[in-house]
């Protein structure tokens, strides 16, 4: 259950913010050329 804390997730709304912003970073950190349109689309979330 040490998951659980690891990643608290009191509000769904947060819980959906942390996992775009999660993502996002993956995109840009694997497509270094992408980083501007994954940028773009975690500035609009």
């Amino acid at each position: 259950m040490g998951q659980d804390i690891a990643e608290p997730h009191p509000e769904a709304g947060q819980s959906r913010v942390s996992k775009d912003a999660r993502i996002c970073s993956g995109i840009a950190e694997s497509v270094h050329g992408r980083i501007m349109t994954s940028r773009r689309r975690c500035d609009n979330i």
